[in-house]
């Protein structure tokens, strides 16, 4: 199970099911929790929220992450932090989930000065990645996986696109309000669909789902830009941008050995 494998220079890492049940109360009302004993992949990626579970380490505690990130995870995260204690590290078991949790929970890591590691048996995916790499010092066991793909341009901006094919705006005025930001002149479209032979109906369509790459375009540059800001802070290569930007959202695939030294992920 992630996060009692791989004795420690430190100590042993191996936590007995009676410190965990002896844990303090003011933990527990952190969101701190024992680790369930049937934690496998299976339930990790099917728990949208993550939990956070206090394993002893003599003086001090290692976290375990495990579960998927949603919205408000990153303030809950450096809550169980505040509740832990004297932290050993933090451990993640993670298919992922919202991108911009994970990046705030890498700057919290990194803020406190802390360091992550995936356990043995464990994977740290997608928005889980950013969360590991705010580690000062980031190690992966053998037998763990850093997998990785490009970022989603997000559920919104499709479904627009596919309103704008499948209803596509019936007037100038249609197209206005559906894009405020770039009204049509009515003058202009007609001299236009004069030159062109086109059709009014055509011309709005394809003038709608031009907006809507328009709005895909803008918002990969800007979370291009936020995952490079990201990695420069983290001092971790700009290749990673360019790897993972490579692979298909929904095929991540682990970085290997060599990988995941050159782009500095692990630096232990």
């Amino acid at each position: 199970m992630p996060g009692r494998a791989r004795p420690e220079r430190r100590g042993p890492r191996r936590a007995s099911a009676l410190l965990l049940l002896l844990w303090p109360l003011g933990a527990a009302a952190q969101g701190l929790e024992a680790v369930p004993p049937d934690l496998t992949w299976g339930k990790v990626a099917a728990t949208p929220h993550l939990h956070f579970a206090a394993l002893p380490r003599g003086r001090a505690v290692s976290v375990l992450v495990w579960g998927g990130i949603g919205s408000g995870d990153a303030a809950r995260f450096a809550a169980a932090l505040n509740g832990a204690g004297a932290i050993d590290d933090v451990e993640f078991f993670s298919p992922g989930g919202v991108l911009d949790e994970g990046l705030n929970m890498g700057y919290e890591v990194r803020r406190r000065g802390l360091a992550t590691r995936i356990p043995a048996g464990a994977r740290c995916v997608s928005a889980c990645n950013f969360a590991f790499m705010g580690g000062v010092v980031r190690s992966i066991d053998a037998g763990a996986r850093f997998e990785v793909h490009m970022f989603a341009t997000g559920d919104e901006v499709g479904r627009e696109i596919r309103h704008d094919v499948d209803d596509p705006p019936r007037s100038i005025a249609d197209f206005n309000n559906r894009f405020p930001d770039n009204q049509l002149d009515p003058a202009g479209v007609r001299d236009y669909l004069a030159q062109h032979g086109t059709a009014l109906g055509t011309f709005l369509r394809d003038q709608a789902i031009g907006e809507d790459i328009k709005q895909i375009q803008q918002s990969a540059a800007e979370v291009s830009a936020k995952i490079g800001q990201f990695l420069l802070r983290m001092q971790l290569s700009l290749d990673f941008l360019t790897t993972f930007a490579s692979i298909p959202n929904d095929f991540p695939r682990p970085l290997s050995a060599a990988e995941l030294r050159r782009f500095n992920v692990v630096n232990d």
